[in-house]
């Protein structure tokens, strides 16, 4: 093809079906001045969290908690609920993080338009741009999952023979396949209708409208003038990613506060990914900070980022002590549902038994 297609940054795009993918630039964070006038890196910032305010509940909430837990099994009796004496209660809290990427990633291919007889916008206006410095306008949330846009590349374009008529302007009738005629919408192409000759067709056939009975047609992806305008199409593709974790010290098992919902206590999109720093204990800061790593390892290295998104939401958790005749025994209210976990609850038996 035109020596376009050996264009540094646009690979060898030899046929309109291929596509090459355009390495995004290295990925670089971007360095801010601290208190000290010394420059370090702002996707290494410490973002403290306010960890204070934890959500309590009353007795009163808790007892409810449980006793709409209860009520959800025939075998679970309503009594120790009524009767039960709460000791003491323990609040604290898990916290889910979540992380978001918005990145871009950028390929390159050949695609044509009819030509209209305007100028071209070819090499002569100047040398093509870099795929990575074209500006593309950034989608503005991230609502969509993947989102796809294409654009011309500027001073890539030029004239070529259409491939589909060779020339010609014209292509064999798509309708009658170049046979001049169609099966008769009357009789179906039986020549009859019933037992009556069809009065509207000679043999069932008619002459074929779309061509006029020629056989051949315009050839609509050069609008009959034989010539295209091919041109280096440059596709734009935004993805988000996403990357969930817990983060929590409790002894309740994490598949039960994992389907809790939090209270939100930061929602931040920022260019750049800042280290968050949750709690003073290091074993649990590393969580959030392994699943950064894994984040950047698995979405940034293969395409661009062009946004954050970072979440934190707050799990309330208590735990309740209790004690109900001789039995001593917990259980744990958890969630802005107030989900309930008893394990252990002292007064159920096996279905259809009656408990007193």
């Amino acid at each position: 093809m035109d020596p376009l297609s050996r264009i540094l940054g646009y690979g060898e795009a030899e046929n309109f079906d291929k596509r090459v993918e355009v390495p995004p630039p290295p990925f670089a964070p971007t360095t801010v001045a601290n208190e000290d006038n010394q420059e370090s890196t702002k996707c290494n910032q410490i973002v403290r969290l306010p960890l204070s305010g934890i959500i309590e509940m009353s007795e009163d909430d808790v007892r409810q908690a449980l006793l709409h837990h209860v009520e959800r099994f025939l075998c679970y009796g309503k009594k120790a609920v009524k009767e039960m004496v709460i000791t003491k209660m323990d609040y604290y809290s898990s916290y889910r993080y979540t992380l978001e990427t918005l990145t871009e990633t950028r390929s390159v291919g050949w695609a044509f338009d009819s030509y209209a007889g305007i100028d071209l916008d070819s090499r002569k206006c100047g040398p093509p741009p870099d795929p990575w410095e074209i500006h593309v306008r950034t989608p503005d949330s991230f609502e969509t999952r993947i989102t796809t846009s294409q654009v011309p590349v500027p001073h890539t374009e030029y004239i070529q023979m259409c491939h589909f008529c060779n020339e010609t302007g014209r292509i064999t009738c798509n309708l009658c396949r170049g046979r001049c005629k169609v099966d008769c919408s009357w009789c179906n192409g039986f020549s009859t209708t019933g037992d009556h000759t069809c009065v509207h067709c000679t043999g069932g056939k008619v002459k074929c409208g779309q061509c006029k009975a020629t056989g051949v047609q315009r050839c609509d992806p050069c609008l009959g003038t034989g010539k295209i305008v091919c041109y280096v199409a440059l596709f734009v593709t935004w993805a988000k990613n996403f990357d969930s974790c817990l983060i929590e010290h409790s002894d309740i098992p994490k598949d039960m506060v994992k389907k809790a919902s939090g209270t939100l206590i930061l929602n931040e999109t920022d260019e750049n990914m800042q280290t968050i720093e949750y709690f003073q204990d290091s074993n649990i800061n590393r969580d959030g900070i392994e699943l950064m790593d894994k984040h950047i390892a698995r979405y940034i290295n293969k395409g661009k980022p062009v946004f954050h998104r970072q979440k934190v939401a707050r799990i309330p958790i208590v735990r309740v002590y209790y004690s109900w005749k001789t039995f001593l025994g917990h259980f744990w209210v958890y969630g802005t549902e107030r989900f309930v976990f008893a394990p252990n609850y002292p007064q159920k038996s096996c279905c259809g038994c009656t408990i007193n």
